[in-house]
């Protein structure tokens, strides 16, 4: 009988806290990336790298060799792998597509459970924003020296500035900054390395660029001031500031209520819509759920709903309600319609469904 070429994932023990890590191998002659798989527990933990970056398109796969095996990631996971092959100081990761068996529920359950713990006890959350091109380049020279714009020999200063705007624009409006999973990944992480290309920089090179605002906030140029402000709207000056915010946090009070958490990020994006509760959990100091992918979206919010009823404290939030109309927007779009279920599972989920939607109408 043939052996399979393909990688097929030998299953976690769910009752423990076990996660598997990758090493990358050292560069061959074959253009092929080649990975082992490692399986460790937690609390037992070799140092390693956990990545944050969007996963991209669906349309393109590449394939990488993991223990041998054929396995197939999308474009900017191997574009990522490129890079860090061609960089060389980190080998072994934490990568969610890869170190988790994304085809089995309950596997995915359990380790997104764990996705708060494996971040934080990560020695480094690389950040991949994508490939770099000429406008990335610019804003991170920018990022990265703080005379950029003393050292420019453009006669036309204005041209400068102009020619930086939109190229923090189109940096900090990348698609990464908006997706739901990078808020936790982000926020607790202990160390960054942001990479876009070969080209990197710091979490603290980063946020000093949010100081630097009267590079364009001078009466000289005020017609700029119009411009650069888009740029701090951006999703990703939104999440350098709370990040900033997070880390001024005593240790003791790093978590706050999920129903603010769904409020506070209610713009941010996500394939499969219980992720904006379940990409959340980690931030969360009232723990109200557990991840649990066999159930809709539609049933976890009911879900929350029946857990916020039996811990009232949760209503004394003072953007309690504006919190409840985030999450149903984001887990039933279709809230205006009859979502009465087919199969009701118990008579308090029927009762918090009537009464909703009796509110509404």
């Amino acid at each position: 009988m043939a052996t399979s070429r393909v990688y097929t994932y030998t299953p976690l023990n769910q009752a423990n806290r076990w996660i598997r890590l990758v090493e990358l191998q050292p560069a061959t002659t074959s253009d092929v990336f080649e990975l082992e798989v490692r399986t460790v527990s937690l609390a037992e933990c070799p140092s390693y790298t956990a990545v944050s970056y969007e996963w991209g398109s669906d349309q393109t796969f590449r394939t990488v060799l993991l223990d041998g095996k054929e396995f197939n990631v999308r474009e900017n996971l191997w574009n990522f792998l490129h890079t860090m092959r061609l960089d060389g100081r980190w080998r072994l990761f934490w990568i969610d597509a890869i170190c988790i068996d994304q085809s089995n529920t309950l596997e995915r359950s359990h380790q997104v459970n764990q996705m708060g713990q494996i971040y934080t006890q990560a020695d480094l959350v690389v950040i991949w924003l994508g490939n770099s091109d000429t406008s990335s380049d610019t804003a991170i020279e920018y990022i990265t020296d703080e005379a950029f714009l003393h050292s420019q020999s453009e006669p036309e200063p204005t041209i400068i500035y102009l020619r930086l705007i939109h190229a923090l624009r189109d940096f900090f409006d990348r698609p990464y900054w908006s997706r739901v999973w990078i808020i936790q990944e982000l926020m607790l992480a202990r160390d960054i390395v942001f990479f876009s290309g070969q080209k990197n920089f710091t979490w603290h090179q980063i946020s000093s660029t949010r100081k630097r605002s009267k590079d364009f906030n001078h009466p000289e140029r005020n017609h700029l001031w119009d411009a650069y402000t888009y740029t701090v709207g951006s999703p990703a000056w939104l999440m350098i500031g709370q990040k900033t915010l997070w880390e001024a946090l005593p240790e003791g009070e790093k978590d706050f209520p999920l129903l603010e958490l769904f409020e506070t990020y209610k713009y941010h994006k996500c394939s499969d819509p219980r992720d904006h509760v379940y990409g959340l959990l980690g931030l969360a100091g009232d723990n109200i759920v557990q991840p649990d992918y066999t159930i809709s979206a539609e049933d976890l919010y009911f879900v929350v709903l029946q857990t916020i009823e039996k811990a009232p404290q949760s209503r004394k939030s003072p953007n309690f309600q504006s919190a409840i109309s985030a999450l149903r927007d984001l887990l039933l779009p279709n809230h205006g319609m009859s979502l009465l279920p087919k199969n009701s599972r118990d008579e308090t989920s029927q009762r918090l469904r009537q009464r909703i939607f009796t509110d509404r109408h």
